[in-house]
């Protein structure tokens, strides 16, 4: 009994140690600031800055949204006690090895959509480029899988990181497609 209660505080602990961390880290951060002047004026300087300030928008959405993405695959995840390398290459179709439906690779992909586009929008003054978002939704998805495996809350994937990396690619396309329309349109408004 004693070895089950110790089992289970120190795997609720492991498994929340990661978002713990990272909302201490902001907390201290946001502390530092404000023990040098008022918390009124850290929140708000923040808020006329988040107001005011384009890049610092999307800079913080990005921020939010790789948050997002950190608490959906490891954070919030509990230890598994199967192995983590149980299924290195996952499942590539929409179908388990049941004959259920698996809907994980299309999630995975959905879920890297906004990574790119937010991405390239925050890097807009430095023209980031499809491939080099691709890139980085590549690396940061590889980083999630070994990060998983070290941590066993979860189990590591290639299909993952091929879905991911996929919807890094849809997402950095269709951003570049907005761009352009919005630059065709607004040309057409200057020589109409």
């Amino acid at each position: 009994m004693i070895e089950s209660i110790l089992r289970s505080t120190l795997s609720g602990l492991y498994t929340q140690l990661g978002s713990a961390l990272l909302l201490s880290f902001l907390f201290m951060v946001v502390w530092q600031n404000a023990k040098e002047s008022s918390w009124k004026e850290v929140i708000k300087g923040w808020l006329i800055k988040f107001r005011t300030d384009k890049s610092f928008r999307a800079e913080f959405f990005f921020t939010l949204f790789v948050a997002l993405i950190l608490f959906r695959t490891i954070f919030c995840r509990s230890v598994w006690s199967t192995h983590p390398l149980k299924n290195v290459f996952g499942i590539w179709g929409l179908y388990d090895d049941r004959g259920e439906i698996y809907t994980e690779g299309i999630q995975n992909c959905i879920l890297f959509i906004p990574f790119t586009a937010l991405l390239m929008n925050m890097n807009m003054r430095n023209e980031t480029s499809v491939l080099k978002a691709v890139l980085y939704a590549f690396f940061f998805s590889t980083a999630i899988e070994l990060t998983q495996l070290l941590l066993k809350c979860g189990e590591f994937q290639l299909s993952d990181i091929f879905y991911n990396s996929l919807g890094g690619f849809i997402g950095g396309i269709i951003y570049w497609l907005f761009k352009k329309v919005k630059e065709n349109g607004h040309n057409k408004s200057l020589q109409g």
